[in-house]
């Protein structure tokens, strides 16, 4: 049982906020590793496994939080804020997106925002701690006014703009709200960084928060610099009801980059002049444009950067076709080990998941590795993208198979509508590819994959793009197998 009274001496708070200090820069220390080590090992792995670092991250933040005490309470109440704190780098370093990084070391931060999210919410659930304990403490000394010191003021402010924080990325909020997500998400970490920064009654815990400045403010000048502005005559094309495509200049992006990148576009501005755009770039800093990712559907040898997007009624990509647009990318996001090691490659991509399947099927066969590509579509007029997407239906290293369900009664009229247009164009086709109409039974599709020819020396892989049912099952399927595998979910 941890002792409230009697009040700490001078040698004791002296030795309470060495002992803070001292654990608080283990914390940072160990987080900060194990971000790195996650970074590294996911370079080449076949399947990163993020939850056994966080499990690690927790069972060492557990062990430093309650070691060291001395029977005192206060002791246990302050060590977690200065522990809070000291995990508030490691989130803030897991955000950090740098295209030349990434381009050239396949880094891809977005495997990386599953670290960021749970390290926030452990930072978060100690702050927590913190701030009941010393309103227990407080309560229990009869002096709750305390409550309305400055410093005090100020943690309590860091709490709820933390809480906000952790409400609005929930995935039910997120996908919902998203443009309410992006709007509180940046304006509050920054707030919150300054609301801590004078939060403390001593001078040492501001180191963590000067760190969170440095990596926040290193990645809005590469924001600023990198951002490049998507010319006026760029005007998204409608392939179907359902499907824009927009061409844009080759020179928007660098001379090489991973095939199956992507690029984030947001809403830009209306000025004519370049010093005007950049304040508005600038401006952004406190208040970003919400920003969503695009796969770039083409190679860079092509002579345009080619994006596909599916337009939902009532969402941001529905207001694609009459805003101003800028980008910043690109950013790889597929594992170094697929590119430099795979010799036989299973995708099994849904709908728009075509465009992240399709460059690295241009790339795969033209280094003569053996490909598969199983779509799954619900709309046949989903067929108008081959067009543009130049496959390589002809080479004898690839396999492509299309298959079609519905997924609702009420759309049979409009599908039948669809397979009459296709019929009429699918003579020139039909020797390309096979089109079966049924589901995609992805336990027996990878088995068969893992059984084909010997296995002596052959790196083979499932790449599942699509909705979360499909990844998930096709991530179970190759675990069952032991194959190597790389998912992106797509989903609006």
């Amino acid at each position: 049982m941890l002792e409230i009274n009697p009040p700490p001496t001078k040698k004791l708070k002296a030795l309470r906020t060495d002992l803070d200090y001292r654990y608080g820069m283990i914390e940072f220390g160990v987080s900060i590793f194990i971000c790195i080590v996650f970074v590294l090992f996911t370079l080449n792995t076949r399947r990163p496994r993020p939850f056994l670092f966080l499990f690690v991250l927790f069972i060492a933040t557990i062990v430093l939080l309650f070691i060291d005490l001395h029977n005192r309470y206060l002791f246990l109440t302050k060590k977690a804020g200065d522990i809070a704190a000291a995990l508030f780098p490691a989130a803030v370093l897991m955000t950090l997106r740098i295209p030349i990084w990434s381009s050239r070391f396949h880094v891809s931060y977005l495997k990386y925002l599953v670290l960021h999210k749970w390290i926030s919410r452990l930072m978060f659930l100690i702050s927590l701690l913190h701030g009941l304990l010393y309103t227990g403490y407080y309560v229990y000394e009869k002096t709750p006014n305390t409550l309305l010191e400055l410093s005090n003021l100020l943690g309590i402010v860091a709490f709820f703009l933390m809480l906000v924080m952790v409400i609005t990325s929930l995935r039910f909020f997120r996908d919902r709200w998203h443009g309410l997500f992006y709007l509180v998400h940046y304006p509050f970490a920054i707030a919150t960084t300054i609301v801590l920064f004078f939060h403390p009654h001593h001078n040492r815990p501001t180191v963590f928060m000067s760190i969170c400045s440095a990596f926040l403010g290193i990645q809005k000048i590469i924001t600023v610099l990198g951002t490049r502005f998507i010319p006026r005559n760029v005007i998204p094309l409608a392939l179907t009801s359902s499907v824009m495509m927009l061409k844009l200049p080759r020179e928007l992006l660098p001379r090489t980059f991973v095939p199956g990148s992507h690029i984030r576009i947001s809403r830009g501005h209306s000025h004519n002049n370049l010093f005007k755009r950049y304040c508005t770039v600038i401006m952004t800093i406190l208040f970003p444009f919400e920003s969503h990712p695009f796969t770039v559907a083409s190679l860079p040898e092509d002579n345009h950067v080619l994006l596909f997007v599916r337009r939902v009624p009532g969402k941001w990509t529905d207001k694609l076709d009459y805003r101003p647009l800028m980008l910043i990318g690109p950013f790889p996001d597929t594992a170094m080990g697929l590119h430099s090691h795979a010799s036989d490659i299973l995708f099994v991509v849904g709908g728009i998941g075509i465009t992240f399947a399709a460059p690295l099927v241009r790339d795969f066969v033209a280094k003569r590795k053996t490909v598969h590509l199983m779509w799954q579509i619900n709309r046949m007029s989903d067929c108008q993208m081959l067009e543009e997407l130049n496959l390589p239906l002809q080479d004898v290293d690839f396999v492509f198979e299309i298959y079609f369900s519905a997924s609702t009664t009420a759309k049979e009229e409009t599908l039948a509508l669809e397979l009459e247009q296709f019929d009429e164009s699918s003579d020139k086709t039909s020797s390309q590819y096979k089109l079966l109409r049924k589901r995609i039974d992805i336990m027996r599709s990878v088995h068969n994959f893992s059984c084909i020819g010997p296995n002596v020396n052959r790196s083979r892989w499932v790449v599942a793009c699509g909705p979360h049912r499909m990844v998930n099952f096709c991530d179970k399927a190759a675990r069952k197998h032991r194959l190597c595998f790389h998912k992106e979910l797509f989903e609006i």
